[in-house]
């Protein structure tokens, strides 16, 4: 028989945490509250606030709990200490490693590991392809969640030799496996996906195909085959929503706050589930966060850029805020007193203002036709493709990539690959 109404499941999904050093980060000085980390634990109180007084049956983490595999004593203790409000609260958790918390190479442990193998009652965790069966609370029965950790090359045991197309080998096993594993789900019984992995249609930043970023795209009805009812998915950091033919839902939470300026302007959150009669519903909730502003400010034949610098920012909301300001100067304004500039942006009481980001006016006589290796990074790609007419219209999305490999990168990402 189907759930009844007095047996309906409510589930808290979350997704792509990113506990640990990030980028953007405010100087500490004697103040240790003044950290990104610190930021971002007050989201995820937020998000275990909302857990507690609603209250839900259990709680999904969807992959990269934390932002590298080598989290430091503190980060580990402070995801801890939230885990164990909501066990005390009889909500059980089930978590799997995403692609940057994952064990760097066979025989390593990815950090929650640390956390199940304490064996606390309530604490589930998947590092391969499982049916995990969750007993809730209130005599509501199990929960199945069908978990899919980031995927790993491991999976292929002998046949990663005799493949010679490793990716679609790795990407055929998976979905052999979820097929095998929903199989064994008994029938009317509350059942999801937990899955840390890019679907078909999933789009990045700007609109853009996922598979651009270097993914491999999963059929959603493979990926999400019946009596599943709901997808839960991380690894997007934007919230987005996609359905099985049947209009099955498989929901990306996105990160719970902003972690990159490009992440700066989505809405970010967590999703409630509510599984009942066969079906489920869901909900995207938002979370308070530390914003991550970007600025564009035109410099070029504007004259007194001070002036102009003091009132674009006039009407801006930046106390709370990180802020980033990408200026736009000609020749003229090369020789500008930028320490002054930087006094001018700190005197409107920003939160954290991390920089210019310089876009140069080139001369028609003297486009590069390469990098230039004075500038940063990103100043230096937004220079080159802006002035390479075949990258010019792609220029936001393409920057947009480029700061999320960075974000990457710093990050120290060595989880398992494709």
């Amino acid at each position: 028989m189907p759930a009844k109404n007095n047996s309906i499941v409510r589930i808290l999904h979350l997704a792509d945490l990113h506990l640990g050093e990030l980028p953007h980060n405010p100087p500490a000085g004697a103040d240790s509250t003044r950290s990104r980390f610190q930021d971002l634990l007050a989201t995820l109180d937020s998000a275990v606030e909302l857990a507690v007084s609603r209250p839900v049956d259990a709680l999904l983490i969807a992959g990269d709990a934390f932002n590298s595999p080598h989290p430091s004593p503190l980060h580990l203790r402070e995801l801890a200490i939230r885990l164990r409000r909501l066990l005390d609260a009889n909500i059980p958790i089930v978590a799997i490693p995403g692609n940057h918390d994952s064990a760097p190479r066979p025989g390593k442990a990815c950090p929650l590991e640390a956390l199940s193998a304490l064996g606390v009652p309530g604490f589930h965790l998947a590092t391969s392809p499982r049916l995990l069966t969750v007993h809730l609370a209130h005599g509501k029965g199990p929960l199945y969640v069908l978990a899919l950790p980031w995927p790993s090359r491991s999976w292929l045991g002998e046949d990663l030799s005799r493949a010679s197309d490793v990716n679609q080998a790795l990407k055929s096993t998976i979905i052999s496996r979820v097929s095998s594993l929903s199989s064994k789900i008994p029938p009317h019984r509350p059942s999801l996906l937990l899955a840390h992995i890019s679907l078909a249609g999933s789009k990045l930043s700007d609109n853009l195909p996922a598979h651009i970023g270097g993914d491999i795209p999963f059929p959603p009805s493979r990926l999400l085959p019946k009596p599943l009812l709901y997808g839960a998915l991380g690894h997007h950091h934007h919230h987005q929503a996609l359905t099985t033919a049947d209009r099955r839902p498989l929901v990306y939470a996105g990160s719970p706050a902003p972690l990159s300026f490009a992440e700066g302007g989505q809405t970010k959150g967590c999703v409630l589930v509510t599984i009942a009669e066969g079906k489920a519903d869901w909900e995207f909730v938002p979370l308070p966060g530390r914003p991550l502003r970007q600025l564009v400010v035109d410099l070029r034949g504007r004259g007194e850029p001070f002036k102009v610098m003091e009132q674009a920012l006039q009407d801006e909301p930046l106390g709370e805020a990180i802020l980033r300001i990408k200026v736009r100067i000609g020749e003229e304004e090369e020789t500008l007193d930028w320490k002054r500039m930087k006094e001018v942006v700190q005197g409107k009481k920003v939160y954290h203002f991390t920089g210019f980001q310089m876009e140069r006016e080139q001369s028609r006589r003297a486009a590069p036709s390469a990098i230039n290796p004075r500038l940063p990074v990103l100043s230096a790609l937004e220079e080159f493709f802006g002035d390479n007419p075949r990258m010019r219209s792609r220029k936001k999305a393409l920057l947009e990539l480029a700061e999320e490999l960075l974000r990457r990168i710093r990050g120290s990402e060595r989880g398992a690959r494709w």
